[in-house]
């Protein structure tokens, strides 16, 4: 039986009411992982609409948690679909984090997807926008700041020459 592991613990935005409402049933196993009713973030719901699907087709899936992930819990998996992804490594423990997070993705066995170069390459912005730009599709006025240089004034001038009335 191949095994599916589904990467999550984003603690996000809950499921709607209605959504909870008609499936009730099926969430109840996750107060295994100590979710409960009162609030079920999107990604645990995605991972039990998985599991319903598995056990329909023999799939043996598995939660796998962003926050304490190991090299052991992936290789455990045929293949891994990270719903918690670089993003929230990063945004949940820094640099270490993200790093270690990277570092066993990068490591495992399994098929991961989205792969850890395609996180890479998401949550560094200057890289996907400056792809994107090459390949011809139009983005925003952009500049990017190199953080050792960072001053106001760089940020100012970048506002006036290109006539910004909104940044973000």
């Amino acid at each position: 039986m191949k095994t599916l592991g589904v990467l999550i613990e984003t603690t996000d935005e809950p499921v709607s009411k209605k959504y909870y409402t008609k499936n009730r049933e099926s969430l109840q196993f996750l107060k295994e992982y100590g979710i409960y009713m009162n609030y079920i973030p999107y990604d645990y719901a995605i991972f039990a609409e998985i599991k319903k699907q598995g056990d329909k087709l023999n799939i043996n899936v598995i939660p796998l948690f962003g926050n304490s992930l190991t090299l052991e819990d992936c290789n455990q998996c045929d293949s891994i679909f990270c719903v918690y992804e670089g993003v929230y490594s990063f945004m949940n423990g820094g640099y270490d984090q993200y790093n270690n997070y990277m570092n066993i993705l990068k490591k495992t066995k399994a098929k991961v997807f989205p792969s850890q170069k395609m996180q890479q390459f998401v949550i560094n912005k200057h890289q996907y926008l400056s792809y994107f730009n090459k390949k011809g599709y139009n983005i925003a006025p952009t500049n990017f700041i190199n953080l050792d240089k960072y001053n106001l004034k760089t940020i100012m001038n970048f506002i006036k020459k290109n006539k910004l009335e909104k940044v973000v």
